[in-house]
């Protein structure tokens, strides 16, 4: 099987071929990467080189960017749990959720969570209120602080991604999102050998909150 690399092939899924992609690809050198797909093209070339190195890929660039952005979020003395939760809240309609669907979306204990929510309401960031009809169901609220810690947060997290991205150009960026759309639906409809079941099974730990 011939070595599959960023330089030899446009990018999947988005039907350009390397004549319709006009960038620096070809004064690119091999990185770290590459060689690790190298050896092993070499040492087991019945492997598919082309999904080892979007893994590789894949994997790295999300490691580096976690790291760049728990950096940015720990200089405003926030960790990453904590804008997760108040981004979520100011998503929610009527920027609130009940306790239950927190713990759910953060895929943690209801005592994880407890913990959680005290912090955030030692901060003035969100209020909680019993259920208007089970008392036993909690609601947890943004507050007027948490939506303008909400909005800080928002605006340095944006500024992160910036920074990030700001070596790539704008119509590759658009490609490569359209394209982890791609592969992101598809292990969520279980398609590719049951990732769709791996995602169930062993959910990131970053929870579904969304960033």
């Amino acid at each position: 099987m011939a070595l599959v690399t960023e330089r030899d092939t446009g990018e999947p899924g988005t039907g350009h071929s390397d004549d319709e992609i006009d960038d620096d690809d070809d004064d690119v050198d091999d990185d770290e990467v590459d060689q690790i797909v190298a050896f092993w093209a070499q040492e087991a070339p019945g492997l598919d080189m082309t999904a080892k190195a979007v893994s590789l890929r894949l994997r790295r660039t999300a490691h580096l960017f976690d790291r760049a952005l728990h950096r940015d979020l720990a200089d405003l003395g926030v960790e990453v749990w904590e804008f997760e939760m108040l981004l979520a809240l100011r998503r929610a309609p009527g920027m609130r959720h009940s306790a239950g669907e927190l713990v759910r979306e953060a895929q943690v204990s209801s005592g994880a969570m407890t913990n959680r929510l005290i912090r955030l309401e030692r901060h003035g960031w969100v209020r909680r209120t019993p259920g208007p009809t089970d008392r036993r169901q909690v609601w947890v609220t943004l507050t007027r602080a948490g939506q303008r810690r909400a909005a800080q947060l928002l605006a340095a997290k944006a500024d992160t991604e910036q920074r990030f991205f700001a070596g790539v150009d704008r119509a590759r960026l658009e490609r490569m999102a359209a394209d982890l759309r791609v592969l992101e639906r598809s292990l969520r409809d279980g398609v590719g050998h049951d990732g769709g079941a791996a995602c169930a099974t062993h959910p990131s730990p970053a929870g579904r909150l969304g960033r």
